[in-house]
């Protein structure tokens, strides 16, 4: 590809968007690979699975019962990030009339973010991921995997949910990105 450029997809008006996994498709087909699938796979290894096994135990959850993971930060929009008040609510309601165990994802900078919204939430099953001292990417692929449900406000979050081999079973997980604050104001009240 440092030699040879891909023909970009053009109307008159000029370049045609494309998404992502069609355009690497297309550089997999130029280098001679053959696809049969658009969908998004990632793997998850068995170190990731032992990091997601070893946070379970931490945090006292059972592998018996289904966990929805909560991701309501965003590094890069400050507008998808939801109030931690209404975090709280939700993950509180999902806990308190369901038999479901709720799991705040986080990174390194949203640690405390994830604890205030623990401590709103008060209830033994909504904690954080962000109680391990190291919270590398692995982890997140083994939680994400795990997750009967994931609510999340990014669509990086909902796009690696969403390419996850199910550890049991399929699951719907459709994305809805958000264009502005409207939507972190209007979805859980």
């Amino acid at each position: 590809l440092l030699t040879d450029a891909l023909p970009v997809p053009k109307n008159e008006s000029g370049p045609i968007p494309v998404s992502a996994i069609d355009y690497y498709l297309k550089q997999a087909e130029w280098l001679g690979c053959e696809s049969q699938s658009r969908a998004m796979q990632l793997s998850v290894t068995p170190q990731d699975q032992e990091l997601a096994d070893q946070l379970w135990s931490k945090l006292g959850f059972s592998s018996s019962l289904p966990t929805v993971v909560i991701n309501s930060n965003s590094a890069k929009d400050g507008s998808r990030v939801w109030p931690k008040e209404k975090v709280a609510e939700l993950a509180t309601r999902l806990a308190a009339k369901t038999d479901l165990q709720v799991l705040l994802h986080c990174g390194p900078g949203e640690r405390q973010s994830a604890a205030d919204t623990v401590a709103l939430a008060s209830h033994p099953n909504v904690l954080s991921m962000g109680v391990v001292d190291n919270l590398p990417l692995g982890l997140s692929r083994g939680v994400l995997q795990r997750a009967a449900a994931v609510v999340t406000t990014t669509t990086t979050a909902a796009k690696l949910a969403m390419a996850m081999e199910p550890a049991s079973s399929p699951r719907d997980l459709s994305a809805s990105p958000c264009d502005g604050h409207s939507c972190t104001t209007s979805v859980i009240e």
